[in-house]
């Protein structure tokens, strides 16, 4: 099972936002020796980026499905629903 497959599981893609968030709090709040103004500044763009992780996430496993599932198509057009047909004219 490849680490892409692990991303269509809504419950992987949410602990990857927890541990992000985490992370940038230990960061931010902890470790920085910021104002509190600064702080809190810093906690809400971080619970913010933490709640759009997992669509970003899910966009990216479904752009990449949709990609690779037909990169061997050879007549493939990424704008169609069906894959195009190769056409009869010549070009002189």
């Amino acid at each position: 099972m490849s680490l892409l497959h692990l991303l269509e599981s809504p419950t992987v893609r949410w602990t990857i936002a927890v541990v992000h968030l985490g992370a940038e709090l230990l960061c931010f709040v902890v470790l920085a020796d910021l104002f509190w103004i600064d702080q809190v500044i810093a906690v809400v763009v971080s619970v913010i980026a933490s709640l759009i992780l997992p669509s970003a996430l899910k966009s990216l496993i479904e752009h990449y499905t949709v990609t690779h599932s037909h990169s061997r198509s050879r007549w493939y057009h990424p704008n169609s629903s069906a894959e195009m047909q190769p056409s009869r004219e010549r070009y002189t």
